[in-house]
């Protein structure tokens, strides 16, 4: 290490603040701002905080090489351990801080049925919250109701399953079913009028 990276002239361990502002120094070099991301994004001056805190209350002291560098006055070596504790501390930081975060996020993560929640009744859950495999299921299960019922033909059924269970666009259900992409919009405008009533008071599917 450049004996410039350490600026003390006349390092002394009873120079609190000396001491304060080189392990200052040294966080700020291996930890700049802007470069953490995930949880810790933003966080980099807290990490760097905690860890002078860490450093300035008994972690550093207890360096047993950095100790007999500092009694020996041995700038070079005390620049070196210096730089290798403050290292460690911020890793220890680091790790420490990402911890709380995951848990504090963990307490407030509302369950869902992504991340191995509970069952909600349909009541309670909002349209735009379920999966798109539900929502798919519950408007198919409205089809064969309203067709059961004579609300909707098969051929409405026909159409709609093309467009929710295989993903084909107008243009391709035109071609393989060789009518005018009109009818069909037309017959998508249909079950659009129809399946909300027959969805209305439908049970949620347990979330899979």
């Amino acid at each position: 290490m450049n004996i410039n990276e350490f600026s003390g002239s006349s390092y002394d361990l009873g120079d609190l603040n000396q001491l304060a502002k080189e392990i200052d120094i040294i966080c700020h070099r291996k930890l700049r701002d802007g470069v953490m991301v995930g949880l810790l994004a933003g966080r980099e001056s807290e990490i760097r905080q905690d860890a002078m805190i860490m450093l300035l209350c008994g972690f550093l002291l207890g360096n047993v090489r950095f100790m007999d560098a500092a009694r020996r006055k041995d700038r070079d070596a005390t620049a070196y351990h210096l730089a290798a504790a403050v290292s460690i501390a911020l890793a220890y930081c680091k790790l420490r801080m990402a911890r709380n975060l995951a848990g504090e996020s963990a307490g407030h993560v509302q369950l869902s049925e992504f991340n191995g929640g509970s069952y909600r009744h349909h009541s309670d859950v909002a349209t735009w919250e379920l999966p798109d495999s539900i929502k798919r299921s519950m408007a198919m299960n409205g089809l064969k109701l309203a067709v059961k019922s004579g609300q909707l033909s098969t051929a409405n059924l026909c159409v709609v399953s093309m467009v929710l269970e295989d993903e084909m666009s107008v243009a391709e259900i035109s071609k393989k079913l060789k009518i005018n992409p009109s009818a069909i919009y037309q017959q998508i405008a249909r079950v659009i009028r129809v399946l909300p009533e027959m969805i209305e008071d439908m049970e949620i599917p347990l979330f899979q």
